[in-house]
């Protein structure tokens, strides 16, 4: 009987160093293995991914403290990044790393669409942005601790998907910041999805955006300027299983580009018989 391999379409960034607030605060204070286990019941539970194909989590692993981590590490199938200073001069190292590492998934593995950056760190904007153009779906998770690991207000507004982590290493879906939505750049950007759950569904102009990310995220889907609709629809149903085109009153994909999105559908030539 032949065997199905597991769907892993997300890459979990975790900013370790930022959950616990430094290393002059409790270093075990976040539940690591119950936050990864917490994360994927939620991907599942909204139907965003179903595996996980990369999980790091940066941190000074040499810190003895870290130790601490090392059954959670080896059971949750997490890679520990080791962070370098580099000297004094060199601020945010593990900022650097992770955004370094999530390009590279980004760019080398097409097939991983579902991106969860673990932090609450207002850097990493540039970074959810930059992705949105790469046609991915950005999830934020930060943490709850007064001091450590709150969401930046514009890095919760962007995030397609915005959660809080809790004390006991439960994930809870939580509205962006209005002030966020209201103040980002761009409305492609700044609008967040309802709270992802077995029912919820796009709207219309949810559906277009998407649309527009993967069209101009995605190399080689414009053929002459058209969109090839095989590769536009493969990507629409993995990010919304339950959604198409017709629940927004249209019969074909390429009737709703031309209505809604000012595009049209490649065509290939078929060869005529004698």
């Amino acid at each position: 009987m032949a065997i199905t391999p597991p769907r892993r379409n997300v890459a979990m960034f975790i900013d370790l160093e930022n959950l616990f607030g430094g290393y002059g605060r409790d270093v075990t204070a976040v539940p690591l293995a119950k936050l990864v286990a917490g994360i994927d019941g939620t991907l599942r539970t909204g139907g965003l991914g179903s595996g996980r194909a990369v999980t790091k989590a940066y941190a000074n692993w040499s810190h003895p403290d870290m130790n601490a981590y090392r059954p959670a590490v080896q059971a949750g199938g997490i890679e520990p990044v080791q962070v370098f200073a580099f000297g004094s001069a060199v601020k945010n190292a593990a900022d650097i790393e992770l955004c370094v590492d999530a390009l590279g998934v980004a760019h080398d593995s097409p097939w991983v669409e579902v991106f969860v950056l673990v932090t609450g760190d207002g850097g990493f904007v540039p970074l959810v942005r930059r992705l949105h153009a790469l046609g991915k779906h950005v999830v934020v998770v930060s943490g709850s601790h007064p001091d450590a690991g709150i969401a930046n207000r514009y890095l919760a507004g962007l995030a397609d998907g915005y959660y809080v982590l809790g004390s006991d290493g439960t994930v809870v879906a939580s509205a962006a910041p209005a002030s966020a939505q209201q103040q980002a750049a761009s409305p492609w950007e700044a609008r967040t999805p309802p709270t992802p759950g077995p029912s919820a569904g796009p709207t219309l102009e949810d559906y277009k955006a998407a649309v527009k990310r993967i069209v101009t995220g995605t190399p080689g889907i414009l053929v002459d300027g058209k969109v090839q609709g095989s590769r536009l629809g493969s990507q629409l149903r993995q990010r919304w299983p339950g959604t198409s085109y017709k629940d927004f009153g249209t019969a074909s994909l390429g009737s709703f580009l031309e209505k809604h999105c000012a595009l049209q559908i490649h065509r290939p030539h078929q060869p005529t018989g004698s």
